[in-house]
């Protein structure tokens, strides 16, 4: 449905509502629709660009300005900004004053104004009615009294904990469930964002990933403290490699590589 309009769009929701991941489904959606989309985040967007054709030109990187805007009025580009409340009101409503037609803006945000043309969307948390009848949907071969007991376990560990009620929070419950065999420990915010890194880096216990869990963990860490967004191959390979002669680890380059690849932390190119 927000694709399928033409407007400029606003989509509000607080922490930890899938904001930013629905950004990047967007523009995955849009690539299969053969649409242009680029993805940028409030750091990108301090001050007003020159022109939107340099902005579209340098986050594309093949494409000139003189093209980018061509493409646009032939076409269309979408812009898809996260953080809109993160942005100076000054460049907000240079974006939403271009045209939709050419460069439409597609933005995520915590709550604030926005011009009135501006369509307006809101994610407001999990319709947990609606929990019973997903969890008798799923394929799982615990049968009902499984189903039941996640059931009472997640609407009991919202209560107690004061956890948001929201996708990643039920989310990652789900999960737990699903792995955490007869018995169900209620979580905490902090535990459910670690097992949800775990989740993604692979457990140790898991057999199609090499490296366990915590040594992909402590090199990652390790990475967090020079941040690039890109590095070549070479480089990420040469980082790998002194982080295991240095801590003395059994896996190869080629192992954190392979699990690399298969969790999704990193884009191969």
């Amino acid at each position: 449905k927000i694709l399928g309009d033409n407007r400029h769009t606003a989509m509000f929701a607080g922490d930890l509502s899938g904001k930013s991941y629905l950004l990047k489904r967007c523009r995955t959606v849009l690539a299969e629709q053969r649409k242009l989309s680029i993805l940028l985040s409030a750091s990108q967007l301090t001050e007003i660009p020159r022109s939107v054709g340099r902005l579209v030109a340098a986050a594309l990187e093949f494409l000139s300005p003189h093209q980018a805007e061509s493409f646009a009025l032939g076409v269309g580009v979408v812009l898809l900004i996260d953080d809109l409340d993160r942005i100076p009101q000054t460049v907000r409503e240079w974006l939403f004053s271009l045209d939709p037609k050419q460069f439409r803006v597609i933005a995520t945000g915590r709550s604030i104004l926005v011009p009135r043309q501006v369509a307006t969307v809101y994610i407001t948390g999990t319709k947990l009615s609606s929990l019973p009848r997903f969890l008798r949907s799923l394929n799982v071969e615990h049968g009902k009294a499984f189903l039941d007991r996640a059931q009472s376990f997640i609407e009991r560990t919202l209560t107690a904990s004061r956890l948001p009620k929201n996708a990643f929070t039920i989310s990652i419950m789900l999960q737990e469930c699903q792995n955490g065999g007869s018995k169900f420990s209620t979580p905490t915010m902090g535990r459910l964002i670690e097992r949800f890194v775990e989740l993604q880096l692979g457990s140790h216990s898991e057999a199609v990933f090499v490296v366990d869990f915590e040594t992909k963990r402590d090199f990652l860490s390790h990475l967090a403290g020079k941040v690039q967004s890109v590095m070549s191959i070479a480089e990420f390979r040469r980082r790998l490699t002194k982080f295991i002669e240095a801590s003395k680890h059994p896996q190869t380059a080629e192992d954190f590589i392979q699990d690399f690849r298969k969790s999704g932390v990193f884009i191969f190119s």
